[in-house]
């Protein structure tokens, strides 16, 4: 094999290695990336949820309020805040991704539709008509639905941040196995490389004291 030619695949392995290397931590880079958008993605989610609660127990307050005062000024500020939290679970929709928060955000959407009923429906109407005696039973029961869905909107947000946690942990596992990869692949590289070179070196050496032993017992033949 020309001497030329040892040279060149020693470089090519010790290219091949830089590369290998690099594609592996280039793949683990990658899924960093993906690990943080998702952790903004949920972030997002924790805020609206958190959003959705204030809206929720902001309109409970202008039931109650509506219930002792009857002004119909309450019922459209009632709407417009019930529109918000319309607005919010049409953006959350389908970006629950476990069967526990499907369950939660589902039933957090049957409360709201519920209480918007109870409201417009019924109490609206027998506050009309003056009926008090029903108007705090449906105080009450509006009550119940008030904490059981807060209580439901407070249990998803912990779900959804222990999401963002968890994908935070995997970012940064992520992170260390690409320094120990790329750590290991330099040095591992580095070794392989010299090693090379030096058998490389010694193969030439040998080649060449060849050539020199041969042409020094031509020339004694020649001077002989």
């Amino acid at each position: 094999m020309k001497i030329s030619w040892k040279y060149w695949i020693t470089l090519g392995v010790v290219i091949l290695l830089v590369s290998s290397s690099t594609a592996v931590v280039s793949t683990l880079l990658s899924g960093i990336k993906d690990n943080i958008n998702v952790q903004g993605q949920r972030g997002d989610r924790a805020i609206k949820i958190t959003e959705m609660g204030s809206l929720i127990r902001a309109n409970h307050i202008r039931i109650i309020t509506y219930i002792h005062n009857g002004s119909p000024q309450i019922i459209d500020d009632y709407e417009e805040r019930y529109k918000q939290i319309d607005a919010i679970i049409t953006e959350l929709d389908g970006r629950m991704y476990t069967e526990e928060q499907i369950t939660l955000f589902d039933q957090v959407i049957t409360n709201a539709e519920r209480v918007r009923e109870l409201f417009i429906e019924e109490i609206v109407t027998l506050n009309i008509q003056a009926d008090n005696h029903k108007l705090l039973q449906l105080e009450t029961q509006a009550n119940e639905l008030q904490t059981k869905t807060v209580e439901q909107l407070e249990k998803l947000k912990t779900l959804v941040n222990d999401d963002r946690l968890i994908a935070f942990n995997q970012s940064l596992s992520s992170a260390k196995i690409a320094d120990r990869v790329l750590l290991i692949s330099i040095i591992i590289s580095i070794i392989t490389g010299g090693t090379l070179v030096f058998l490389t070196n010694r193969l030439v050496s040998r080649s060449l004291s060849k050539v020199v032993e041969v042409s020094n017992e031509l020339l004694m033949v020649i001077y002989l």
